[in-house]
């Protein structure tokens, strides 16, 4: 029988990352429940995670390399297609989304996934393109989205609140965790022997602030000298974060792990996860990290540590220091935590969980 609710998921690339994460688990999903689906890429390069993808769900490409070229290709794409709807994963895909909806004057629902901190591109960021025109675009055409979908409440909150328009409009959905690690930990025990080091996963560029996850790292190794500090991801600092433990005499003790594809032995056997972002949409990192039962250190950014870690599975650190957090990695490696009642406050984050409240609102 032909699916007859026909879907875009319209996102950058399939390059590592959380929100392309998200995205290839939010297409597996809805296709086992009977949905068209199409995964529509910005750009064709990038396709790390198109493994991880069903092999019935279509992939197209507009083969463009910035949103600002891919309108006219979007347009013509959408007068062609006949679809339900459309779910967008950046900022910059919903505004394309929306202008691009009105001029194919196609009839469609439009989802926008909110994917980060919409007040931190204005405060942190360096660049004057997203500072000075896409931010104030995205103020005057992001409320157009029939849904904004928010990946926690604090999200959802701050958005209403930038964006008055948009009340009536924000729903939160957590991200679940990914597929691969939850039909692990469904399969197998969780693991009771930890390794000691310290575990940092994420893209090397500035948001993610691996300099003070370094910084605290060389405080703490000089009172646990058996601790290692692995770092997973690949990015633009990776020689400067280099040269700064080169610098600081540490480089036999961190590791830069690169890419990697299957997180699932590194989360298992690390003492603990650490996250030191200037900013979050919502930290898949440490919803993955406690489904394996390994317990998070978080400094308080915005957003969604605070939605996430509690007394049983770790410590939130108010103070962005790495004094501080050298504590709350001290905290959690002194105090005996049950690692299998850490994997259980993980289970709100189920893909059953979300996938019926997107369906909620994609009906």
């Amino acid at each position: 029988m032909p699916r007859q609710k026909k879907i875009i998921l319209l996102i950058d690339s399939l390059a590592s990352g959380g929100a392309e994460g998200v995205c290839v688990n939010l297409a597996n999903n809805l296709y086992k429940n009977g949905w068209n689906v199409t995964l529509l890429l910005m750009r064709s390069d990038g396709r790390e995670l198109i493994s991880r993808v069903d092999k019935n769900i279509k992939i197209d490409s507009l083969n463009v390399c910035s949103a600002r070229l891919a309108i006219r290709p979007l347009i013509k794409y959408l007068k062609v297609e006949k679809i339900k709807v459309l779910i967008s994963f950046t900022y910059e895909l919903t505004i394309l989304a929306i202008i691009s909806r009105y001029f194919s004057k196609r009839h469609f629902k439009l989802v926008a996934r909110n994917i980060n901190s919409l007040s931190m591109i204005s405060k942190k960021t360096t660049s004057k393109y997203r500072k000075y025109f896409l931010y104030p675009v995205i103020k005057w055409i992001y409320p157009k989205a029939d849904i904004i979908v928010n990946q926690c409440l604090e999200m959802e909150k701050e958005i209403n609140s930038i964006l008055p328009k948009t009340i009536g409009k924000t729903v939160t959905i957590y991200n679940p965790v990914s597929k691969a690690i939850e039909e692990y930990v469904n399969k197998n025990q969780i693991n009771n022997s930890k390794d000691d080091y310290i575990l940092c996963v994420g893209r090397l560029e500035n948001q993610k602030a691996f300099d003070l996850a370094i910084d605290a790292f060389f405080l703490f190794q000089q009172d646990h000298p058996q601790f290692k500090l692995k770092i997973v991801g690949k990015g633009r600092l990776e020689s400067q974060l280099k040269l700064k433990v080169e610098k600081l005499m540490i480089s036999h003790k961190v590791i830069f792990c690169g890419y990697q594809s299957d997180l699932i032995d590194l989360y298992s056997h690390a003492k603990v996860t650490l996250l030191t972002s200037l900013f979050e949409g919502f930290p898949n990192v440490l919803i993955e990290s406690i489904s394996l039962g390994t317990p998070i250190v978080s400094v308080d950014c915005k957003n969604g540590p605070n939605e996430i870690i509690n007394n049983l599975n770790g410590v939130l650190v108010n103070d962005r220091s790495d004094i501080e957090i050298k504590k709350g990695l001290e905290y959690v490696i002194i105090n005996d935590y049950q690692y299998k009642a850490i994997a259980n406050q993980a289970k709100v984050f189920s893909n059953k969980n979300a996938i019926e409240k997107w369906e909620e609102i994609l009906s």
